[in-house]
């Protein structure tokens, strides 16, 4: 087996598909040049159902493979272009299929592994699991790359802006300074 490697934001970014979707896409920001985004680290929303079923049945030794069958995630990557925010996500699945050898990679940690993971480096919601930019390198590396996995759509957020005075009253004109 094989040292595993850490991978840097730049390679997350490759793996995600994000350099691809720069040097063939025509929508925004994609239409921009990369000298003139600038890139924040990313964090991941994981829905909570399930994993920490899947731990305890692990510590108890009981059967927990039938509780979850994949792990599905959103790899969010902010972005800042034209005095803009936004926000590329892509939609990523982890899947643990033993029995044959899967198109995306093999098996390396185990599903009660990588719900362990999201459990020590998420921080809990009510319904989902949030790995913050601290953690979001080494998740990714160590648990997502590194295994079996599968990517989904990827889709730009990028939000109107809204100003507000002291009172929490929204000013209607943004152009005004």
């Amino acid at each position: 087996m094989g040292e595993e490697k850490y991978y840097n934001i730049k390679e997350i970014m490759e793996f995600l598909g994000i350099n691809y979707a720069f040097e063939n896409k025509k929508e925004y920001p994609f239409c921009r040049k990369l000298e003139n985004l600038k890139f924040m680290w990313g964090y991941i929303i994981i829905p909570r159902y399930g994993i920490e079923k899947v731990i305890q049945n692990k510590i108890s030794d009981k059967e927990y493979r039938d509780i979850l069958q994949k792990i599905t995630m959103l790899i969010n990557i902010p972005f800042y272009c034209d005095n803009k925010l936004g926000v590329i996500t892509t939609d990523v699945s982890l899947t643990f299929r033993y029995d044959k050898e899967f198109k995306y990679g093999d098996v390396k940690k185990s599903i009660a592994e990588v719900c362990y993971a999201i459990e020590k480096y998420g921080t809990k919601t009510n319904n989902f699991y949030i790995i913050k930019e601290e953690w979001f390198q080494e998740f990714m590396s160590y648990f997502v790359i590194n295994n079996q996995w599968g990517i989904g759509a990827t889709t730009v957020v990028s939000a109107p802006e809204v100003r507000f005075d002291n009172s929490f009253n929204e000013i209607s004109n943004l152009l005004e300074e």
